[in-house]
Order: C-alpha cells, then structure tokens, then sequence
C-alpha cells in the first residue's frame, strides 16, 4: 500500500476534530477547528438521542 492510499485510509477513520488536526496540524486555528469539531459531533448526537426519544414517545 503506498503512503497517498494510506493517508486516504487513515483520514477515513477520524472524527471531525481529528481529520482538522490532522489537515492543519498542531496550530490555534487546528486546535480552533478541532473544538468546533468536538461541539458540532456532540450536537449532531443529541438531536439524534432527541429525535429518538419523541417518536418513542408517540408510539
């Protein structure tokens, strides 16, 4: 495997704020991104949870 496919694999597999580490590297503006990141994924699943709950909630 060469080190362009590795690096496509690997990018695959990170979150949000491990693939704008990962694109940025180790500066404010990664770390910045990463929190963003972190806050976005955290919301993402709590309107999930949520919307889960409701239909449950009608049934």
């Amino acid at each position: 495997m060469d080190r362009a496919s590795m690096e496509a694999e690997h990018v695959g597999t990170l979150d949000l704020a491990g693939l704008a580490a990962f694109k940025i590297e180790d500066s404010d503006l990664a770390k910045a991104l990463a929190m963003m990141g972190k806050a976005i994924d955290l919301r993402e699943s709590a309107k999930r949870t949520e919307s889960q709950s409701i239909s449950f909630s009608y049934a």
